[in-house]
């Protein structure tokens, strides 16, 4: 409570007592003390005026500060905003950078893959077992191995799939999510 508060009600009791001795004195024929009496009531509510206008200068300027305590509260709020913007366009920087480093990678995917298969060798074959045991002795250390297919079966899938998932289902959630807020 404040200090306008504690001292309305106090002047609003004193002149609750003060009434009551003023009709006490009035029922006893004593006006010219009836008469101070009613002066102090009339002294009594003006101050109980200046308090009332004083209680409401504070509940003002309580709102007051309340409204500048949210607004401080609203400009860190804007300030962690700006730095997790600033985080967030760094990544989407990065994604970016990224997505154009994977889209040169699988431009270049086709042609590597080509030259590797034009330039696969013709491993011969003989019917005659000497001819081929000679052919074989000729390699030497150097036979290269069957093309096993460079393991593509397995890893090329799994490079499609984490960029689907991540395009469809992580990026989407996020286009959501920005569309229904911002």
């Amino acid at each position: 409570m404040t200090t306008a508060s504690i001292e309305l009600g106090n002047i609003g009791a004193q002149i609750a007592e003060l009434r009551k001795l003023w009709n006490e004195l009035a029922a006893q024929g004593k006006h010219a003390e009836a008469v101070g009496v009613e002066n102090e009531i009339a002294a009594l509510e003006r101050s109980s005026a200046r308090y009332e206008i004083q209680q409401k200068a504070e509940r003002t300027e309580n709102a007051r500060l309340r409204a500048v305590e949210a607004a401080d509260s609203t400009l860190g709020q804007i300030e962690r905003h700006k730095a997790a913007r600033v985080e967030l366009e760094s990544v989407v920087a990065e994604v970016e950078a990224a997505a154009k480093a994977v889209d040169a990678a699988m431009e270049r995917l086709r042609p590597a893959f080509m030259k590797c298969v034009a330039s696969w060798p013709s491993w011969e074959k003989f019917k005659d077992p000497a001819q081929q045991e000679a052919y074989d002795d000729a390699l030497g250390a150097d036979k290269y191995p069957r093309f096993e297919a460079l393991g593509l079966r397995l890893r090329l899938p799994v490079v499609t799939a984490i960029l689907a998932h991540r395009g469809n289902r992580g990026v989407a959630d996020i286009l959501q999510a920005a569309d229904a807020r911002f």
